[in-house]
């Protein structure tokens, strides 16, 4: 009978670990859907306003403030004192600029740290970084409590 529970035990464990990789496939095909929708979608607009081809420039902004964002410095903020040094777009243009700019560089690397880094993915599945600014900060704030199991911090929701 000891033995009959150890080998219950280890199949449940194994359909445990199936059921968090599947989350983990799942996250990943969908942010390279996204990110190849938007890929389409920017350079359907960049073609139509004949503007495809960046200028150097532009290419070592993105390469060394996506490089800062990647160790934790964030790329936002490099871009827009850049931006603004040079005078290189209106100031009016720099939220879109940045959003457009770093999106799919902040796909790749989400991609990467996901399949390189080790964390739960039902944390990964519910607490995006960002959720859609209908819903509070509070809120998105007491679902990650809930889903990394802190309920004790859960109680100020």
């Amino acid at each position: 009978e000891l033995l009959s529970r150890a080998y219950n035990l280890t199949q449940i464990t194994k359909t445990i670990q199936q059921g968090r990789l599947m989350v983990v496939k799942l996250l990943l095909g969908g942010l390279v859907v996204l990110g190849l929708a938007y890929a389409i979608a920017l350079i359907r607009v960049a073609l139509a306003r004949g503007q495809l081809r960046p200028g150097l420039e532009s290419i070592a902004l993105g390469a060394v403030t996506n490089f800062f964002d990647t160790l934790g410095i964030g790329s936002y903020a490099p871009t827009t004192a850049w931006l603004k040094l040079r005078k290189m777009v209106p100031d009016s243009f720099i939220p879109v600029i940045l959003n457009a700019g770093h999106g799919l560089p902040t796909i790749v690397q989400a991609l990467i740290f996901i399949k390189l880094v080790q964390v739960d993915p039902m944390l990964l599945a519910f607490c995006p970084p960002r959720w859609p600014e209908r819903l509070s900060a509070r809120r998105s704030s007491c679902v990650c409590r809930f889903v990394s199991f802190r309920p004790s911090l859960a109680w100020r929701c």
